[in-house]
């Protein structure tokens, strides 16, 4: 941790892999299929009570299509789906976790609404046609700068008038508190590539990537979702 904290760019990058963390199946491009149903069933148990907060709470504002990328077991999806009868949802992750997540779509009978995108997120263009893109719990697995590509690769992907939402567990603007988000920021440095990020940071790398009307709202615990306009 410390040898992290204080050569960052030398673990953070999303180039750059050292073979040892899950995380760095993403680096690779490429997830084994064991490796997925284990991160998919973690991510999963992890993200259940959020996924399904976030989809009472958060207004879509019209949104038919929404591209979830990072699906992970898709949790998310499956929540705003069940809660939005007209969306229609796509997962895009690696193949492997297309794959794992397909099983939780198929356990909840949503496979009518619910499709995959095989997609390696920092090397191949992202689908268009979605009005509205989510990324929960993406960014903070990468440092800042790999953070702002993915924010510029969603505004590329979308239409104008789209929509971006950053759910995320946001840090206070000094950096030091709540203490949950800052201990689940040092549990990033650890475990991924990345750090919680404030409110400022998010809007910040979303303006510099041409989205406007920013806005933070909290959604569930200490976590709240950044929304942007193309």
């Amino acid at each position: 941790m410390l040898e992290t904290v204080r050569a960052p760019e030398a673990a953070t990058d999303w180039s750059r892999t050292s073979g040892d963390k899950p995380i760095d199946a993403w680096s690779h491009g490429e997830i084994a299929p064991a490796q997925a149903r284990a991160m998919a069933a973690y991510m999963n148990a992890n993200s259940l009570l959020a996924a399904l907060v976030l989809a009472r709470r958060v207004e879509l504002g019209g949104c038919k299509r929404l591209l979830d990328v990072g699906a992970g077991s898709g949790c998310f999806s499956i929540a705003l789906a069940r809660a939005n009868p007209e969306l229609r949802c796509t997962l895009m992750d690696l193949k492997g976790m297309g794959e794992a997540a397909s099983e939780y779509v198929r356990a909840s009978h949503l496979e009518s609404r619910i499709d995959t995108c095989p997609r390696d997120m920092f090397r191949q263009e992202w689908p268009a046609g979605y009005d509205a893109i989510l990324l929960s719990n993406i960014l903070h697995d990468w440092d800042l700068s790999t953070a702002a590509l993915l924010a510029r690769k969603a505004y590329d992907a979308l239409p104008a008038g789209g929509q971006i939402f950053l759910h995320e567990m946001l840090l206070d603007d000094s950096h030091d508190g709540p203490p949950t988000a800052v201990a689940f920021s040092f549990y990033m440095l650890v475990g991924t590539k990345g750090q919680q990020f404030t409110a400022a940071e998010l809007f910040s790398m979303l303006g510099d990537a041409g989205f406007k009307n920013l806005l933070v709202t909290p959604v569930h615990g200490f976590y709240s979702i950044v929304r942007g306009e193309k």
